[in-house]
């Protein structure tokens, strides 16, 4: 890498001084958390070099979310570029430390960033030029005559910590320190989600030298850095990952710097922290605007994190709503959307988190969720009252499929005072909530019938019910299916033809209830229940569909209720899950696998 503009070999940086005149020396020996490095520059450093005290001249009085280096004001950087007697942003400046340039990286970011074009770092550092035999010196330079340069700050982007995660999911965010930081061994250690492990040393060859650019290219190539790819670095405090900039820079790649780093992430206890091996990303479905299944994203989100009395699952599967698709289209709010939202409230899944005060539900529990907002997605934070065991017998896509249908058709055969011997009608019976309800039914020991096309009949038998055809002379069919009348009839179709065969059918139209069509429902005098709208379903309505879903696993737990499923669609096929269930003809149910 010696050809660089950046980077400066021992032997051509003596052949300079050799010839001369010099470039301005900077000694950037810096430790963290370790003791003051100044006697070390005062028993050896290259002739004319002047001592800089990185966290007093490079960095800002920092902490909390500003984090431990943030940069110093442009007023004090200039005092501090004019008292190293610089007069020009062109001036030539080589900086060095005792780390092979891992700290020295930071001083020619600030530079660069200041506005200063030619700043060159000294490859392998002082070990480097003493090893190369280049001449050393315990005597301090006479200080310069001031300067006269005027800096030019923001030279090099840089990134807030709402930018850093944004690019950690959308373009590629290294972190630069090491392996062990970005697993979290320690408390307070962890990573951005998204961000990648990509420790700073690795731009280093055994010898502590820049590494070849075939290496490096491969290298980052490997970590997704490539054209046209947004990148970003961070570090513990805005240092190491200087230095990734300036190798990047180096390849042609321009990268911005999380100055605050780990240090300003960490102190905003709000902020998400992934540990372990992995990025620590959920992926979800969201959606910016209403519309048709186009505007569905399936976007990389950091993985949430329970909070006290929350679980975190893992889906193994989500249900598809017709609610979700009427969500989507805006029919459930009058507001625009301010903000993504997510879809979704059934799923299927294990627990693989717990927070403070959970006694109820235990890491590696395998769980029906029901009613958690967000659903479509990888992982959803939940509540263990919102969780039911999952039978053994169920399969996730079965789990998935058990929430909203069940529960509605539990609460409205219920609500409709549905009792043995009595004759139900359920429109659009071969639907999730149509099957579900002749299940209930069929354990009532009421009579069932049933609308359906004629090649959902036989799945209709086995539930129990007596199926007839939709279409004209529906009323006339039903008749002679009920010869001694219907008592109550549950809507899941919403049609006319529905409608108008219920209210002929039933003179008590108390006893006639629709999940659909919801707006006509006080036009026509019949019961309605929607659990997307707030004040169609009271606090009884809402216990009552908890108590059918628990009812409902109890039962498939022996065998006594099932769920069918129509269609078991990948999460990246959303819009296609949306088109099935908006379609209307989809016998079961739809669910998604994140």
């Amino acid at each position: 890498m010696t050809s660089s503009p950046f980077f400066v070999d021992p032997a051509d940086l003596a052949a300079e001084l050799a010839a001369g005149p010099p470039p301005l020396l900077l000694d950037v020996r810096f430790s963290p958390s370790g003791p003051d490095l100044r006697p070390e520059y005062e028993a050896g450093h290259l002739p004319g070099a002047h001592f800089v005290e990185l966290q007093a001249q490079l960095a800002g009085p920092g902490g909390g979310t500003e984090g431990r280096r943030p940069l110093p004001s442009p007023e004090a950087l200039q005092e501090t570029l004019r008292g190293w007697g610089i007069d020009d942003l062109d001036q030539p400046v080589v900086v060095y430390d005792n780390r092979n340039g891992l700290t020295a990286g930071r001083a020619w970011w600030v530079l660069t960033w200041a506005g200063l074009t030619n700043v060159r770092l000294l490859d392998g550092g002082y070990g480097a030029w003493a090893d190369s035999g280049g001449a050393t010196t315990t005597e301090e330079p006479a200080a310069p005559a001031p300067g006269r340069v005027v800096v030019r700050p923001g030279q090099l982007p840089t990134l807030t910590a709402d930018e850093a995660q944004e690019l950690a999911l959308t373009g590629v965010l290294l972190d630069s320190r090491g392996t062990a930081a970005y697993q979290g061994g320690e408390p307070g250690q962890g990573h951005i989600p998204g961000a990648l492990d990509a420790g700073t040393r690795h731009n280093l060859s055994e010898s502590g030298r820049l590494a070849g650019e075939e290496t490096l290219r491969s290298r980052f190539e490997a970590l997704g850095v490539r054209a046209g790819t947004p990148v970003g670095a961070y570090c513990g405090g805005g240092v190491a990952a200087a230095h990734q900039v300036l190798v990047l820079k180096s390849l042609g790649i321009d990268a911005a710097l999380f100055v605050g780093s780990w240090s300003a992430w960490s102190a905003d206890l709000e902020r998400p922290v992934a540990t372990g091996p992995d990025r620590g990303l959920a992926r979800a479905v969201r959606i910016r605007a209403y519309g048709g299944p186009e505007v569905l994203e399936v976007v990389d989100l950091p993985r949430p994190v329970p909070g006290p009395g929350e679980v975190l699952v893992e889906v193994r599967a989500a249900g598809v709503n017709p609610v979700d698709w009427r969500i989507r289209l805006g029919q459930r709010s009058t507001t625009p959307l301010e903000a993504p939202r997510g879809l979704g409230s059934d799923a299927a899944g294990v627990v693989v988190a717990v927070g403070d005060g959970v006694g109820a539900r235990s890491v590696g529990d395998e769980v029906i969720v029901v009613g958690s907002q967000g659903s479509y997605a990888s992982h959803v934070v939940t509540t263990p009252a919102r969780t039911l065991l999952k039978p053994r017998q169920l399969s996730w896509a079965q789990a998935a499929a058990v929430g909203i249908p069940t529960g509605t058709a539990y609460q409205a055969l219920t609500s409709l005072r549905l009792v043995g011997e009595e004759t139900l009608l359920v429109h659009a019976g071969a639907g999730a909530v149509g099957q579900a309800a002749l299940q209930f039914a069929r354990q009532w020991g009421v009579r069932a019938i049933a609308t359906a096309r004629p090649g959902n009949h036989d799945r209709l038998r086995e539930l129990g019910a007596v199926p007839v055809e939709y279409g004209p002379g529906l009323l006339d069919r039903v008749r002679a299916a009920a010869p001694g009348g219907v008592d109550v009839v549950l809507d899941a179709a919403g049609t006319a033809e529905a409608l108008d065969v219920s209210l002929a059918l039933v003179a008590d139209r108390t006893r006639i209830g629709t999940v659909v069509a919801v707006e006509r429902a006080e036009e026509l005098g019949i019961r309605a229940w929607s659990g997307s709208r707030p004040g169609w379903l009271t606090p009884d309505e809402r216990a009552l569909r908890h108590e059918g879903v628990a009812l409902a696993v109890e039962l498939a737990a022996k065998e006594a209720f099932a769920w069918e499923i129509a269609a078991e669609l990948p999460l990246d096929d959303v819009a296609q899950a949306h088109r099935l269930s908006e379609d209307g003809h989809v016998r079961g149910k739809v669910v998604l696998t994140p």
